[in-house]
C-alpha cells in the first residue's frame, strides 16, 4: 500500500487542492480499480498455469478491513459485486 503522503505527492498541484478526506477517498478507489482489474485478470492467469502444467493457482489475499480500512461506497454496489469476487 502507498503510504498517504506519498500519495498525496504523486498527485502533484491535484493533490495539494483536494482535502485529506479526498485523498484517502480517491485512493482507496484506486485500490478498489486495482482489485477489480486483479480479479479479472486472476482466473486468466491461472487457466494460462494450468494449461503450461502447473498445478498451484494464485489468489487474491484481499482481507476485510485489511490497511486500507472498510471500504468507503464511493462506488455503486454493482460496481463491485460480493459475489462476483
Amino acid at each position: 500500500m502507498i503510504p498517504f503522503t506519498d500519495f498525496k505527492k504523486l498527485l502533484g498541484p491535484y493533490g495539494e487542492r483536494l482535502t485529506d478526506e479526498q485523498v484517502k477517498r480517491l485512493r482507496d478507489i484506486e485500490y478498489q480499480i486495482a482489485n477489480a482489474i486483479f480479479d479479472q485478470w486472476l482466473p486468466r492467469r491461472n487457466k494460462q498455469l494450468q494449461q503450461v502444467g502447473y498445478s498451484t493457482s494464485l489468489q487474491h489475499n484481499v482481507l476485510k478491513g485489511d490497511s486500507i480500512g472498510e471500504p468507503t461506497s464511493v462506488l455503486p454496489k454493482t460496481a463491485i459485486d460480493e459475489n462476483d469476487r
